[in-house]
């Protein structure tokens, strides 16, 4: 039901029909409670557009080509604060190194959003992800002078932490983190398949697209870690 419905809002996006390519020279795009779609088109490496804050916490969802057909799309959305000049990294998220992805959009959360200020949002046709390689002729924009059209909104939600069971407030080790980046694995290298992770939890738990993983650690004479994935079918 859920992609029904997307479709369903595709027939009354508004089209912008221009190539925001710099930051300097960006499509303004309006913050709402609900997601109000509006089309662009890019034939460059990156289209940027900028909001001012209505809610200290957005989604922002874009829906682009289906990865697994080959064809133009957006692979990396990203949140900035900041001036175009010096740019700081709120938040970002990209489609998945598969050959075929189910997904058919990118949905990026942000919060401590300060409201009455700009931010501005990359759509990048090529992966920014350190180390990761896209086969895909819409990544590499050497290789397809193709345009690139996609759909985007910026709703503005509120997110709410349910209570334990009792009512009782939820411990902070058994919250979540988004990995964005920032999460490597023993021997220094990235892990972007993990995409939530738990931090001073016993066990840790690790959440990729299709399985969880739950990590012990224990420390002694000789370190070890001990995992057990559940793979989902």
């Amino acid at each position: 039901m859920k992609h029904i419905s997307i479709l369903m809002l595709l027939s009354v996006v508004v089209i912008v029909a221009q190539a925001q390519q710099t930051c300097n020279s960006t499509a303004s795009i309006a913050t709402a409670t609900t997601c109000n779609f509006t089309s662009h088109t890019t034939t460059g490496t990156e289209y940027w557009l900028k909001f001012t804050a209505t809610s200290p916490t957005v989604n922002i969802s874009l829906i682009t080509t289906k990865f697994g057909l080959n064809a133009t799309h957006i692979h990396n959305l990203a949140l900035f604060t900041g001036t175009c000049s010096s740019l700081i990294p709120v938040a970002d998220d990209e489609l998945p190194f598969v050959p075929e992805a189910k997904e058919l959009n990118i949905d990026l959360n942000a919060s401590g959003l300060i409201i009455g200020q700009p931010y501005y949002i990359r759509a990048s046709r090529v992966p920014i992800q350190t180390g990761q390689t896209c086969n895909k002729s819409g990544c590499t924009v050497n290789n397809s002078t193709d345009p690139t059209t996609f759909n985007i909104c910026v709703e503005d939600i509120d997110v709410l932490i349910p209570l334990d069971f009792g009512l009782e407030l939820p411990q902070a080790n058994h919250s979540y983190t988004t990995n964005r980046g920032q999460l490597i694995d023993v021997n220094g290298s990235p892990v972007p398949d993990i995409k939530l992770y738990t931090i001073n939890a016993n066990p840790n738990v690790y959440i990729a697209d299709d399985k969880v993983s739950y990590v012990w650690s224990k420390i002694d004479t000789v370190d070890s870690l001990h995992r057990v994935d559940m793979t989902l079918i």
